[in-house]
C-alpha cells in the first residue's frame, strides 16, 4: 500500500454539496473523508457501495440487481439439488 498526498476537496464543493466535477476526479487522488463544509468529502465509493461519514450506506442499483441475481441463481441450484436428492430417495425406496 502506498501513501498518497491528500487533495483538497474545497474546489469541488458548494457549501456541503459536491459539484459534478468531484465525481470525475474522486478516484484519481485521496480525499479527506468528513462532514459538512470545507476540505472533506462526505461520501466515498467502493465497488458499487457508497459510504457516508455518518455511517449511511448507499448501493448502486446495478450492484443490488447483481447481488439479487446471484442469490436467485444459488437458490435455484440448491432447489435442483434438493429435488435430485428427493427423487433418488423415492427411487431407492421403490426398488
Amino acid at each position: 500500500m502506498l501513501l498518497h498526498d491528500e487533495v483538497s476537496v474545497d474546489s469541488f464543493k458548494d457549501g456541503v454539496l459536491l459539484r459534478p466535477g468531484y465525481w470525475d476526479e474522486k478516484t484519481k487522488a485521496p480525499f479527506l473523508w468528513g462532514r459538512g463544509e470545507g476540505n472533506a468529502a462526505e461520501w466515498i465509493g467502493f465497488v458499487g457501495y457508497e459510504l457516508r461519514s455518518n455511517g449511511e450506506v448507499s448501493l448502486r442499483r446495478s450492484t443490488l440487481e447483481k447481488q439479487f441475481a446471484r442469490i436467485c441463481f444459488r437458490h435455484k441450484k440448491i432447489m435442483h439439488i434438493n429435488e435430485t436428492i428427493r427423487s433418488s430417495k423415492k427411487e431407492a425406496g421403490s426398488t
